[in-house]
């Protein structure tokens, strides 16, 4: 067994920029994926990176086994947290929720103070401050998962929530839609008969409220997602069926529609945006001059330029003027199929990804797995034109909910599957979807993941680490030999080379006593093939 110490170098040129991490055309490989719940219904609506380098996903859990075994007992949807490491092991979860209610998280954030705030629906009846049939819930939870407090939010019909940030005061902000007239909620535009209403609440840091407003008309109005913009006012991605009240230049079926509010939440402009068909927002980001929004369009008149398929929905994006809401550019992206978008992100070279599904395979999809819905990202430039898109699935329906950019350019996708091929393994039920995480890698770290699992394989001992860990690797000939460490941001830290005579398993022990504490990504070279494992120091 060869003894050696990996060379502490900055090797500059190495140094990938957040704008070099991806290719422009080509899409980046899975480098990593967890089917995540049991044999029932469980889902992924949202993922996070979180500051030690790990991620979080939030969602639902109808499961009591699998990956719940230890979790849960009883048979009814539980809002679901689970705290991943950035080498994707689960750190701690937590099932909340009442007994015998539905209950379900839709928007997870972390905290200024290194907690978290999950939100959602709560649908008991029988606890301290529940309002009505069913509540906007909101949980601040510490940095392991223990709840610091909860609140609900509603009247005495459904009330929905969507989205929650935190807001530059220290406090918090949700968006969401309601029926509701009365207890926490005044001024809905359909009176309380059934008839939604966009809601955004401002929230204090103790999470009680400072304000709430409702935005629509007698139609049905509904929020999806709520930003804070630069100016310190907010941004709303919502659809609407009114044609009164705050809504004017709808133009059918139901329009996306997008708020600009101040801080205190008045209506500084709105935009209808749409055609004769459906056309729903679904998300939003700040731009660098504007906002850009993403949802799908089934339209192909008035502002809907370019669908695939005429009724059919395809993933829509578009950007809007931040000053008065005109439309500066659009893009229609998809097949012949259903196509559509549920979330988007602002990338680190100034573009941007979106996630969805799509059920096409011809137009702009490809790769797309046995004509059914598969998990869909695509990455767009500034201007929203198509840099690279890439279909993710098996045999049975994918999608994908929620996306998040790490912060060495790879990017991370929760939703759900039921396929237990293809693309996913590890599936846990039968006719029921598990959550799914899938994580596209930096193509300067890893290729095709197959070709180096079947030709290449390295394994690291112990993992975590404190100070080394023992490399081994299969050498099939004699080859130079060449192993680099990365750090999350990209940087090679660590390189070495020699030239191996002696084929057969190789030992080389590691030690990174010279690096800070962290995850790196070590990479093995030769033989025209390369193989990547996440080590954590400790």
């Amino acid at each position: 067994m060869k003894r050696f110490y990996l060379q502490l170098s900055l090797i500059l040129a190495a140094y990938f920029t957040p704008s070099a991490i991806f290719s422009q055309n080509k899409a980046p490989e899975i480098f990593w994926q967890k089917c995540l719940g049991g044999v029932a219904d469980d889902k992924a609506n949202v993922i996070i990176a979180t500051k030690d380098g790990g991620f979080a996903v939030a969602g639902y859990t109808n499961s009591t086994e699998g990956d719940l075994s230890e979790v849960r007992s009883n048979s009814d949807n539980d809002g679901w947290i689970v705290k991943f490491s950035a080498a994707g092991s689960i750190e701690w979860q937590k099932s909340l929720g009442a007994i015998v209610f539905d209950d379900a998280f839709t928007s997870l954030i972390q905290t200024k103070d290194g907690g978290y705030m999950a939100a959602g629906i709560h649908g008991s009846t029988d606890e301290e401050g529940f309002k009505g049939a069913i509540d906007a819930w909101v949980v601040k939870l510490d940095p392991l998962g223990e709840i610091q407090w909860e609140h609900y939010y509603g009247g005495t019909g459904v009330d929905i929530l969507t989205s929650i940030i935190e807001t530059n005061d220290g406090g918090y902000a949700f968006s969401g839609y309601t029926y509701s007239n009365d207890k926490d909620i005044t001024g809905n535009h359909g009176g309380g008969q059934y008839i939604n209403d966009v809601w955004i609440v401002k929230l204090n840091s103790a999470g009680a409220i400072e304000w709430q407003r409702c935005y629509g008309g007698t139609d049905d109005d509904y929020a999806n997602k709520i930003i804070q913009t630069k100016d310190g006012g907010y941004a709303v991605a919502a659809y609407t069926a009114s044609n009164n009240g705050d809504v004017t230049g709808f133009h059918g079926g139901y329009d996306s529609w997008v708020l600009k509010l101040s801080s205190n939440g008045s209506l500084l402009w709105q935009r209808c945006l749409g055609g004769s068909l459906q056309e729903i927002a679904n998300s939003i980001v700040e731009s660098e001059d504007g906002l850009v929004v993403a949802g799908f369009a089934q339209s192909a008149n008035g502002d809907v330029v370019g669908n695939h398929a005429s009724s059919t929905p395809d993933a829509w994006v578009f950007k809007l003027n931040a000053s008065d809401g005109r439309l500066e550019w659009q893009n229609c992206i998809g097949g012949s199929k259903a196509d559509a978008v549920n979330s988007i992100i602002k990338t680190k070279d100034g573009g941007f990804a979106i996630t969805g599904f799509t059920n096409s395979s011809d137009g702009d999809v490809n790769g797309v797995h046995f004509n059914t819905n598969d998990m869909w990202v695509v990455k767009l430039s500034f201007s929203g034109s198509i840099q690279w898109q890439k279909s993710i699935g098996g045999s049975a329906v994918d999608e994908g909910f929620s996306i998040v950019q790490e912060e060495n350019g790879n990017f991370l996708v929760a939703g759900t599957t039921t396929s237990s091929d293809g693309d996913a393994s590890g599936f846990h039920g039968e006719i029921y979807p598990d959550a799914w995480i899938v994580r596209l890698s930096n193509s300067a770290i890893v290729s095709n993941q197959s070709e180096q699992i079947d030709q290449l394989t390295v394994t690291a001992f112990p993992n975590p680490t404190t100070s080394s860990f023992m490399l081994s690797f299969e050498l099939p000939q004699a080859a130079t030999v060449k192993t680099t460490i990365t750090n999350t941001i990209g940087q090679v830290v660590m390189e070495m080379r020699e030239v191996v005579q002696n084929v057969g398993m190789q030992k080389r022990l590691v030690d990174l006593r010279l690096l800070p504490k962290g995850t790196y990504f070590i990479t093995v070279q030769c033989c025209g093939k390369y193989a990547t494992k996440v080590i954590e120091n400790i």
